[in-house]
């Protein structure tokens, strides 16, 4: 539960006015209502919270539908990683959050691309780090760029979902799984506006989206993407495509 006498100091950055849901689902309800009431508490604008226990999310999974959840570990009917496994199948791209009473527990929800980890005991300070890393996570999903269609109708699509952007003329040509689309604005201008999202320059004019990358013949230097074709990493950025690839920039927001 909230504590009166600490001081909280959140940092909010510049992102939208978006709400997002969240679902804490801990088999201890009134464990789980202290959450809700803290985020609620810290974030009024940015959450909207519900809480579960571990059998009422077991049946309710198959209509879930949140942004966030916070999962415990231990549950006697279902516990976290396995229900992770079960939102993962469904093909949710939604942050997991896990509550565990012991730090070694933690290493389990890797292999669902935990966005965090809080141990129970002392969880307070450390969600409210992961409310701001979620909210920029969240709203950095969700962020549009403003663009016109080949029949040039004027339409919104999502930054994320863009696989490469490049300069014709004076317009930035992007694509996605829907088709082309072009927007008023300069390569650099894009890249700039937009440097929290993982895209990297294979080659002069070019902007490839490192999650569309299916894999790279380092030999041959090619690209090749998701269904997408394939394109050349020039020698002079080859280097620096190479030490971004590496990184693993590309499974920041998958």
């Amino acid at each position: 539960m909230f504590r009166q006498n600490f001081v909280i100091i959140i940092v909010m950055k510049e992102w939208s006015e978006m709400s997002f849901a969240v679902l804490v689902v801990d088999d201890d309800l009134d464990f789980a209502e202290s959450v809700k009431k803290d985020i609620q508490y810290m974030f009024p604008d940015h959450f909207i919270v519900d809480v579960m226990s571990d059998v009422q999310i077991l049946n309710n999974i198959n209509t879930a539908n949140y942004d966030l959840y916070i999962l415990d570990i231990e549950m006697p009917a279902i516990g976290g990683v396995d229900l992770a496994e079960k939102l993962h199948d469904r093909k949710q791209e939604s942050l997991l959050v896990f509550l565990t009473t012991h730090h070694e527990l933690s290493i389990t929800g890797y292999e669902y691309r935990a966005f965090r980890f809080l141990v129970k005991d002392n969880y307070l300070k450390s969600l409210i780090k992961m409310l701001n890393a979620a909210l920029m996570e969240l709203n950095k999903r969700n962020k549009f760029l403003d663009v016109r269609n080949e029949a040039s109708v004027p339409v919104k699509i999502l930054v994320k979902d863009i696989i490469c952007a490049y300069t014709v003329k004076n317009y930035l040509v992007v694509e996605t799984e829907t088709g082309l689309y072009q927007a008023r604005i300069s390569l650099r201008e894009f890249q700039d506006s937009n440097s929290l999202f993982p895209f990297a320059s294979p080659n002069k004019g070019m902007l490839v989206n490192l999650n569309y990358i299916s894999h790279i013949d380092f030999d041959k230097a090619i690209i090749y993407l998701k269904g997408h074709g394939n394109m050349p990493i020039s020698r002079r950025k080859k280097k620096e495509f190479y030490m971004l690839y590496a990184k693993g920039v590309h499974n920041s927001y998958d």
